[in-house]
């Protein structure tokens, strides 16, 4: 039986970027986040919030995939996995901060 991790993914390929309310990727915009005219400052930022947090999916489906792979027993299992841990850690922490645009 195949692994989930190694289905090709469906959807465009990362990386995101979030520009303000519009996501991209190489080839061209992925979405663009609905705002309206009448919204306050706030809600403003929350639309571009949820670009940010959109842009951010492809990297963080790739961290919980590693780290799917490294409890299932992964290239090397939990022994031995002290750089490849620090490695996934640091892609998670990237991935958080790019959805957290920061």
């Amino acid at each position: 039986m195949a692994n989930e991790n190694d289905k090709k993914p469906q959807h465009t390929p990362g990386p995101w970027t979030a520009r303000g309310q519009v996501v991209s990727c190489s080839k061209g915009v992925v979405v663009e986040v609905e705002s309206y005219p009448d919204e306050t400052a706030e809600e403003h930022e929350a639309v571009r919030a949820d670009a940010r947090l959109i842009a951010a999916a492809p990297d963080l489906l790739a961290v919980v995939k590693k780290w799917i792979e490294l409890r299932d027993g992964g290239p090397m299992g939990l022994t031995g996995a002290g750089e490849w841990l620090t490695r996934l850690e640091a892609a998670g922490r990237l991935a958080l901060a790019k959805a957290r645009g920061v």
